[in-house]
């Protein structure tokens, strides 16, 4: 099976690229600047070929299609990966991406699900360190407690600079219908009427909700069939107050992507990230209250993309898969968690039972 890395020389896809190097998989790169897919060539020995293209068209994408595992890390995906999404599930292939945008995911589990299923296309979003995680302990929590109703997945992080499609992606998700699961429906976060933040403790230090839609609230819903999913970050008392303030939009999206393209701002360096230190909960509610919870936290998190994505290749490359449709990525790890998490190594999980509320 060919392999490709789509965005190889972005933040984050170079990352993927270095892991991949790493463990000896070949693999071909494209993007649009030529000059930055030679300089990468020639850091990394494991690449094949380059392919200086355009993926927002479907002419630009036809020299992907030569290949079996499409890795996608140009964001954010809701502006630019259209037409790759549609010609990967149309010719069969193995499509990975590390999108973090809740209505990309929901968009396309909505229109390519069957369509996936009956072309014989694996397609995984959100192969990234935050969502990947959150849907495999998941998976985790349901097999504990089968009568979960609800999730709840709370996000912190100290020192965090992000990279600069984080950055994009989240002053961006302002413009898009983001919503929470509530009673089996989407609800969108700017109607929610419970508007108060919450206190979230960790490490005996407290901490306030901000209402942040992530892409595992659809793949939740659609994979568990769990009718209550919401996600937050975490943060100080004013902070996730403002949130809650609704303020016209100062800029148009289109003057959002001018600004920032021109600024072209820089991801963290490599030391910045080892000492970037996250957080994530995942708490699953049975009708009576609060079941379980698992508390993940780590350090390096776009590593951890980089590792993800580098494991489920790995593993297509063993034994490709038979699972078609639009997948969560625990669908491609269950039975194999352990091993997942030892690859992963810079994170620690911990497992909690918490008292039901009466």
């Amino acid at each position: 099976m060919k392999v490709i890395v789509v965005g190889a020389y972005g933040f984050t896809g170079k990352l993927v690229c270095q892991q991949l190097n790493s463990e000896n998989i070949s693999f071909a790169v494209a993007g649009r600047d030529t000059v930055k897919l030679k300089q990468l060539a020639t850091e990394l020995d494991a690449i094949s070929k380059i392919i200086t293209t355009d993926i927002t068209t479907k002419k630009g994408v036809e020299p992907i299609l030569d290949y079996d595992i499409i890795i996608n890390c140009i964001g954010p995906f809701q502006l630019y990966s259209d037409q790759i999404l549609e010609q990967a599930v149309t010719h069969s292939k193995c499509y990975f991406d590390i999108t973090g945008e809740e209505v990309f995911v929901s968009e396309s589990i909505d229109k390519y699900s069957q369509i996936a299923v009956d072309n014989k296309a694996t397609i995984v979003h959100a192969a990234a360190f935050e969502s990947a995680l959150v849907n495999v302990l998941t998976h985790l929590l349901v097999q504990k407690h089968p009568d979960i109703i609800g999730i709840n997945t709370y996000y912190h992080f100290e020192k965090s600079k992000p990279s600069p499609g984080t950055r994009f992606t989240m002053k961006l998700s302002k413009y898009s219908d983001s919503f929470f699961i509530i009673d089996g429906k989407k609800v969108a976060i700017s109607d929610l009427e419970d508007t108060k933040p919450k206190v979230v403790k960790i490490r005996d230090e407290n901490y306030f909700t901000m209402p942040y839609p992530m892409p595992e609230i659809p793949l939740i819903y659609e994979k568990f069939g769990i009718n209550n999913i919401a996600s937050y970050l975490l943060t100080d008392a004013f902070s996730a107050t403002m949130s809650f303030t609704k303020r016209e939009a100062q800029n148009s999206m289109g003057k959002e992507i001018e600004k920032f393209q021109n600024r072209k701002p820089k991801g963290p360096t490599a030391a910045q990230r080892k000492v970037q230190y996250f957080d994530v909960l995942v708490e699953g509610f049975t009708e009576k209250g609060a079941k379980s919870q698992f508390h993940l936290s780590g350090t390096d998190m776009y590593l951890v993309t980089a590792k993800t994505i580098s494991f489920l290749v790995k593993e297509q490359l063993k034994k490709p898969t038979k699972n078609y449709g639009i997948l969560s990525p625990h669908e491609l790890l269950i039975g194999k968690e352990n091993e997942f998490f030892n690859y992963i190594s810079n994170i620690n999980i911990n497992h909690k039972q918490l008292p039901e509320r009466h």
